[in-house]
């Protein structure tokens, strides 16, 4: 038993010690490598560059009011979710052509814009009231798709925008 023991760790503990070396790579998120990040610029790494209208975003028609419960992602050079002040503008866009849009505000305030931000699904969570049309469409089995959009105006004036078409 001991010899077996014994060349079960001699084939094992080499290749458990080589796994002590190993890291795990992040893959940047849109550019093929990570951020060149030169003397002055380090302060900006971790800031958003890349916006996505998150799949939990959904339609609740639930009680009185028809809700857009939007989930908008921010993710940094890195591909990492993160948290970014801007000006931000949603819109969702009916199969008819219909459209809506809604300013959110606060997002430059830094207080207000951590209240609206959901840890746990590192996005931030924002329910909007619909128009009667919302609701119209969220009750049809099938057919043209609901399009969320959304554009965030970084204090740079960089720009950052994503759209999902929902699915009903």
């Amino acid at each position: 038993m001991r010899a077996h023991l014994a060349a079960l760790l001699c084939l094992v503990l080499p290749g458990l010690l080589s796994l002590a070396g190993c890291t795990v790579d992040h893959k940047p998120f849109g550019a093929g490598s990570r951020p060149n990040v030169g003397e002055g610029d380090a302060s900006r790494v971790f800031e958003p560059v890349a916006l996505r209208v998150h799949p939990l975003t959904h339609v609740d028609t639930a009680g009185d009011d028809c809700m857009l419960i939007a989930h908008i992602e921010l993710r940094d050079a890195y591909a990492d979710s993160v948290k970014g002040l801007g000006d931000l503008v949603v819109e969702a866009e009916g199969p008819e052509g219909e459209r809506v849009a809604w300013d959110i505000p606060g997002m430059l305030d830094p207080q207000a814009n951590t209240r609206r931000f959901d840890p746990p699904t590192r996005t931030y969570r924002l329910p909007l009231r619909c128009p009667a049309w919302v609701r119209s469409w969220a009750g049809l089995r099938r057919g043209t798709p609901l399009v969320v959009k959304a554009r965030l105006t970084r204090p740079d004036g960089e720009q950052l925008a994503g759209e999902l078409a929902l699915q009903r």
